[in-house]
């Protein structure tokens, strides 16, 4: 949330860029209630196009990265957050 809208974090400066969480185990309920226990709005970011939710279904990341790619370019995404990345592994994730 403090790198969506530039707010320093524990005391450092952020970017004020929008920030996309690609999650491969949760649903976006799952998603906003953790924001908001963490004392945050994220329905306010997400229409200010600060923050944006990407599903991943469990789909391995290398199919899915042009995808992401083309979001990240055309939002201007700064920051790229990867919850659950093991299941977003083709195969074991020490190979990967």
């Amino acid at each position: 949330m403090a790198y969506a809208t530039g707010e320093p974090f524990l005391g450092m400066p952020t970017h004020g860029r929008p920030v996309i969480y690609l999650d491969w185990e949760d649903t976006p309920a799952v998603f906003y209630r953790r924001i908001r226990r963490l004392g945050g709005w994220p329905e306010i970011l997400v229409k200010r196009g600060l923050l944006y939710y990407w599903p991943a279904k469990g789909i391995p990341l290398t199919q899915q990265v042009d995808a992401i790619r083309t979001k990240v370019i055309k939002d201007n995404i700064g920051l790229i957050i990867l919850d659950s990345i093991a299941v977003g592994c083709d195969g074991p994730a020490e190979d990967s």
